[in-house]
């Protein structure tokens, strides 16, 4: 029998809230580079809800003050990732998450 939490997974006992192998059920693998938070397998290079480890949040577009999820860590848009991780304005100048023409 299994501690409070865990289940009996092919004869071991594990907890399918972060087992990668069992995430969410016995037997439910995530994919390479994923993590399983909560049940569900994320990609804590990008989400934004687990950003770097499961359940750190970036604050999000809504608040305006962090809004990407980039190789694991919050930032805020800029002119080098402006609204897409990578994406550079040509112009220098990122408005939310699109670029903005000088002047």
């Amino acid at each position: 029998c299994c501690p409070s939490g865990e289940a009996c997974c092919e004869g071991r006992c594990v907890d399918r809230q972060t087992n990668r192998n069992h995430c969410g059920g016995c037997n439910r693998a995530c994919a390479g580079g994923e993590s399983c938070c909560d049940g569900t397998c994320k990609n804590l290079d990008a989400d934004l809800d687990n950003c770097g480890t499961c359940g750190n949040r970036c604050l999000g577009r809504s608040n305006a003050a962090v809004d990407l999820c980039c190789d694991g860590r919050c930032i805020l848009a800029n002119a080098d990732n402006c609204g897409a991780c990578g994406f550079s304005c040509p112009f220098d100048v990122c408005c939310f998450d699109v670029c903005c023409p000088l002047g």
